[in-house]
């Protein structure tokens, strides 16, 4: 058997450079999530990835990307002719998705495929009538940024046609009507290959991500800014609407710095080598019962401790050994900060170790794939 996995994800270096290059960068999220997935699963079984190029990582007078093949990491990547033309976005797009899947697949293979991807979806529900098909399932397309109304009707049109899923909530579930086989995953977790280790901005808080106002950033600024901890650092890096006010924070205050984009592997450093990460993202009900915070499973394989705003699927599994905001206003930010920072080093190091360990018996990448495989035989 052979997986044929269909994403927007492509070569993480692909992505990283074509982000630093553009102006408006693409969230990492989907990108990081689907090729931990794909690597934990290329593993156990042959995997090739049917890829969806976005646009947007690439230079910004690209109209088109034409079709090419790489290999990475020993995957081999297919990626798709893509197009800025209205008319290849709705017909040929997916026409040469089913066209590339027809070159490489065998009678035994199996299909997954982002439910989020409208072309990827529209391509797929009606097609390969013969051979295993499963909707990989991450959040509800309402919730995209990058979406709209149209977007997310249409797709949804063809949510009952799906009979086979794997989704991160149990939530999820309801959008698909007609589903025959599923199972939840809540997320993936990758060891991260570094142990705590003090660096330039020792001792400090950090935080890796989306940049917005919406995410709670500017509110985790404002309260860091109050504390009276003239030795510790807030280290930030990232995209979002918030790069030129970072920017002139960190040159006006000598204890914020803003990093800007860095790779993946800073990153992974950077939350190893952290007195404590953070997450301060607000969460209203949508979100909370139709994705789990992705941010808090990587942070967890950094062994560190972490403070966060509520999610009702990470708080019933993994309670005891995260800290938390009791609200998402610069009252409560602040509050759990002082909080955190009150704790004894050895408590806190306990924490972040429990944490470690309670995500890894659950969500370690060895044991998904295993799960997922079994779901697919």
């Amino acid at each position: 058997m052979k997986i044929i996995y269909v994403t927007t994800c492509i070569n993480p270096k692909r992505f990283f450079q074509g982000n630093k290059e553009n102006k408006k960068a693409l969230n990492p999220s989907g990108q990081n999530f689907h090729y931990k997935m794909i690597k934990a699963l290329k593993e156990k079984c042959d995997v090739e990835v049917i890829s969806i190029p976005p646009l947007s990582p690439y230079l910004t007078n690209r109209l088109f990307i034409p079709r090419f093949e790489e290999e990475v990491e020993g995957i081999k990547f297919h990626y798709v002719h893509v197009s800025y033309s209205k008319l290849y976005k709705f017909f040929g797009l997916r026409k040469n998705i089913r066209k590339e899947i027809k070159r490489i697949i065998m009678p035994d293979d199996v299909i997954i495929y982002d439910g989020l991807n409208r072309p990827a979806t529209f391509a797929l529900v009606d097609s390969f009538p013969h051979h295993k098909k499963v909707m990989l399932l991450t959040d509800d397309p309402a919730n995209l940024t990058y979406g709209g109304k149209s977007y997310t009707k249409s797709l949804k049109k063809r949510y009952p046609k799906v009979e086979n899923a794997i989704a991160l909530t149990p939530h999820l579930f309801t959008l698909l009507p007609n589903v025959k086989n599923k199972l939840q995953i809540e997320g993936i977790m990758n060891e991260n290959p570094y142990d705590y280790e003090p660096n330039q901005y020792s001792p400090y808080i950090f935080l890796g991500g989306a940049l917005f106002s919406r995410y709670g950033v500017d509110t985790l600024l404002e309260a860091f800014l109050a504390l009276e901890h003239p030795s510790l650092n807030l280290v930030l890096c990232g995209q979002g609407d918030l790069v030129d006010m970072l920017k002139k924070c960190s040159q006006r205050y000598h204890h914020v710095h803003f990093l800007g984009l860095i790779s993946n592997d800073e990153i992974l450093k950077l939350e190893a080598g952290a007195l404590f990460n953070v997450n301060p993202r607000p969460l209203d009900a949508s979100v909370d019962i139709n994705s789990v915070p992705s941010k808090i499973i990587e942070c967890a394989s950094a062994k560190r401790p972490l403070i966060t705003t509520k999610n009702d699927i990470i708080e019933s599994l993994f309670n005891n050994h995260i800290s938390y905001f009791k609200g998402d206003d610069l009252a409560s930010i602040k509050e759990g900060l002082e909080e955190i920072l009150s704790m004894s080093e050895e408590k806190a190091l306990s924490k972040g170790k429990e944490l470690y360990n309670a995500v890894k018996s659950r969500l370690d990448s060895d044991i998904v794939a295993n799960k997922i495989l079994d779901f697919l035989h």
